[in-house]
């Protein structure tokens, strides 16, 4: 969904998760975004999770940091990838569905938000946030689609390091 059409909603979200992400932080020892929510059961999942996360960086940069350039990066990516970014999706629909059945919906948007909330926190507590998303961001634009998932799984495992790093 392009930012325009989503900003006002994540914002709220955002904003009014900031006090939970807190929470969240200090109370998951998780290892990685997806581990929040159980162990994807293969390495598709896998994927989904990391792209979904991926994802939710630049969603929050567009929102947090201020920058045109950003909102316009984020809804090209959302564009440009939507063919994967869909796909992705459906996996982890399937993931929260298989896993708490007819909560899987509901679990899948409390994490969705989650990410949201701890993307968010990072934005606010990391002085280089918005520069080091806009280094990714180009790094980004410059894959094909074939390119997205070991970008995105990457990136995540990167984000892991930091955070266990800096706990």
């Amino acid at each position: 969904m392009p930012i325009h059409r989503m900003r006002a909603a994540s914002r709220a979200v955002i904003l009014a998760g900031v006090a939970a992400a807190a929470l969240f932080a200090a109370d998951s020892a998780s290892s990685g975004p997806a581990q929040a929510q159980g162990v994807p059961a293969n390495v598709r999942e896998q994927t989904a999770f990391d792209v979904r996360f991926l994802q939710t960086e630049f969603m929050v940069a567009a929102l947090s940091c201020g920058r045109p350039d950003y909102q316009n990066f984020y809804n090209t990516f959302v564009t440009r990838f939507g063919g994967p970014l869909k796909r992705h999706a459906d996996v982890l629909k399937s993931h929260f569905v298989r896993e708490y059945g007819k909560q899987g919906p509901n679990k899948l948007d409390s994490f969705a938000t989650k990410l949201a909330n701890e993307a968010s926190l990072r934005s606010m507590q990391q002085v280089t946030f918005c520069q080091d998303t806009g280094l990714v961001m180009e790094r980004v634009a410059a894959l094909d689609a074939a390119s997205l998932d070991s970008f995105s799984t990457s990136f995540a495992r990167s984000i892991e390091t930091v955070a266990v790093v800096g706990r």
